[in-house]
């Protein structure tokens, strides 16, 4: 069974982002992905009882929810509307605009 030291989240986390990158993320292309997966030794079938419930701890209102564990996140910066500018800001810019 797993360790109940991993957290779900970690391990939804890092599959997301493996997916992301095989598949191409936002600006970037398709390509092949490695991820390094270590299990216990030995690796037979082991007896012992494992309850799922310190792995899943904190997941489930996104089990319930049916969306992606994560979205991607654009690297681009965007300037916000002019009208959402703090008003020195806005004055500055006009000022330099009109030299």
């Amino acid at each position: 069974p797993p360790s109940a030291d991993l957290p779900g989240r970690m391990l939804l986390t890092t599959v997301a982002a493996a997916q992301r990158h095989a598949q191409g993320g936002v600006g970037s292309p398709a390509g092949p992905v490695h991820m390094n997966l270590q299990f216990r030794e030995p690796l037979a079938p082991s007896a012992s009882p494992w309850s799922p419930d310190a792995m899943l701890s904190g997941l489930r209102p996104w089990l319930l929810s049916q969306r992606p564990f994560t979205a991607p996140v654009s690297g681009v910066l965007r300037s916000p509307p002019r009208a959402q500018l703090p008003r020195h800001v806005a004055s500055t810019e006009a000022a330099a605009g009109a030299g």
